[in-house]
């Protein structure tokens, strides 16, 4: 599968999301820039969550690339606050936008 297809599935994906998130009647969560700086810095210093190793595990990931995605986690420097599932499909978080260098 070409990168190209697979962030034009995610996209897809994130929409279909906060489509059906909204089509059950929840209400957006929002969390603050300080709740995910929190969580940064945690997994910085204690590793992700079991439940979430857990699950990368079962999709076959190693621990490297566990510990991999825990660094990239705690790698930014600044973070807005982010409601979802509303920001989902914002053009903050379009992959078109990712930083891919």
């Amino acid at each position: 599968m070409h990168f190209a297809t697979l962030l034009g599935e995610f996209a897809a994906g994130l929409n279909n999301l906060v489509n059906t998130w909204n089509g059950l009647g929840l209400a957006p969560v929002t969390v603050t820039s300080a709740q995910i700086e929190a969580y940064q810095l945690n997994v910085l210093a204690n590793g992700p969550p079991a439940s979430q190793v857990a699950i990368l595990t079962q999709l076959g990931l190693t621990p490297a690339e566990i510990q991999g995605l825990a660094n990239f986690t705690g790698a930014s420097t600044t973070t807005p606050d982010f409601t979802f599932p509303t920001d989902l499909t914002s053009v903050a978080v379009s992959p078109a936008n990712w930083p891919l260098s």
